[in-house]
């Protein structure tokens, strides 16, 4: 925040959520000025159950930008230039599970869509907490000035912020599937947690399905984590903090390929092949251990055989933008896989640890 307002510096897919969720009919109106570049502005906003994404300033080109390269826009030359004040006025409704999208910009139609709310999707890469408000920016810097919701009459609004306290009850291994609300922590995708034997699910429908586990360690710790792939072939991730720096380890892409994403920007990988088995419960084991000098090392093992043990600097770490969850936490991806986890322990050996919740 500054004197003008909320302002993003130029960088690559910056977001911001806003807590605020809604499922009713509403407009949104929003005033911005893009300060520098030409690439792309973008609104995030739910549509009833679902997520959506309009994009504006993006070399001309404004609309809805959904994934796998699917857009629905035109070209409108000149329609956002730099240093002047725009005013956006989007305009949702739905029901029957259909939808209607409209936006102007200055007072101008930019877009008018209607079809089925299920055709509706947000791009991996410019995710925010499922079904929330979010700003975006990409190689940009903007100033946005004002964000005004209104719903309609009966209309429902719902917060979802998030707070963080120390706790001491990780000291011992505990299972962090006993305490999880999938309503909450889902970040992306449908997850379900079965009754009375808190096993949590996910299906081969979601593709980058990431969910929270409301766990923030800042030190040394482990997790073991017990699951089932029953169906699939694509990569499952562990989203790890590693001191103020994040990453993935990820596994079980066409059954063979473990690795950490990214290190130095690159997917660090190997491929072993026999160790990750469909239809059979394993025991995946993480030990991330912070050392002296910005250092830190990561040990994987499957079964107790171990896959790698990776050493090296802190800020070689990061996170692949598609699987990145807010609030920073630990945290679990799938892409496109049946799996079951039955229990994931965590114990943390040293620093502070931090209970994510929502409220």
């Amino acid at each position: 925040m500054n004197g003008e307002g909320l302002m993003v510096k130029p960088g690559g897919f910056s977001r911001i959520s806003i807590p605020v969720q809604t499922e009713s009919n509403y407009q949104l109106e929003l005033e911005l000025i893009r300060k520098q570049g030409n690439g792309e502005a973008n609104v995030i906003f739910p549509v009833g159950n679902k997520s959506c994404m309009l994009t504006l300033g993006q070399n001309d080109w404004c609309g809805l930008d959904f994934p796998y390269g699917n857009k629905f826009g035109h070209t409108i030359p000149g329609h956002f230039p730099n240093n002047q004040l725009h005013k956006l006025l989007l305009k949702v409704s739905s029901g029957n599970q259909q939808a209607s999208i409209s936006a102007k910009l200055n007072g101008s139609s930019i877009l008018n869509w209607q079809g089925k709310l299920d055709s509706l999707l947000l791009r991996s890469d410019w995710q925010v907490q499922s079904h929330s408000f979010g700003l975006g920016a990409h190689d940009e810097q903007v100033v946005f000035q004002k964000m005004s919701l209104k719903v309609e009459d009966g209309g429902i609004i719902k917060r979802n912020r998030w707070y963080q306290h120390k706790t001491d009850q990780y000291r011992k291994e505990k299972n962090l599937l006993e305490e999880i609300k999938p309503n909450q922590y889902a970040f992306r995708g449908n997850w379900t947690l079965s009754k009375g034997q808190a096993e949590l699910s996910i299906d081969s429908d979601n593709d980058f399905a990431t969910f929270i586990l409301p766990v923030l360690p800042t030190g040394s710790y482990q997790m073991q984590v017990y699951l089932t792939r029953t169906k699939g072939s694509g990569e499952l991730n562990l989203i790890l903090p590693v001191g103020e720096a994040d990453c993935m380890v990820s596994f079980g892409l066409d059954n063979n390929q473990f690795g950490i994403q990214h290190v130095n920007g690159r997917y660090w990988d190997m491929r072993k092949p026999g160790l990750f088995i469909n239809n059979k419960k394993q025991m995946i084991q993480v030990d991330v251990t912070l050392e002296p000098d910005n250092r830190a090392s990561i040990r994987f093992q499957i079964d107790e055989n171990e896959i790698f043990h990776w050493k090296g600097h802190r800020n070689e770490l990061m996170i692949r933008e598609m699987w990145r969850i807010h609030p920073k936490a630990l945290g679990l991806g799938v892409d496109r896989d049946d799996v079951q986890f039955h229990k994931i322990l965590f114990q943390s050996n040293s620093g502070e640890v931090y209970q994510i919740e929502q409220r």
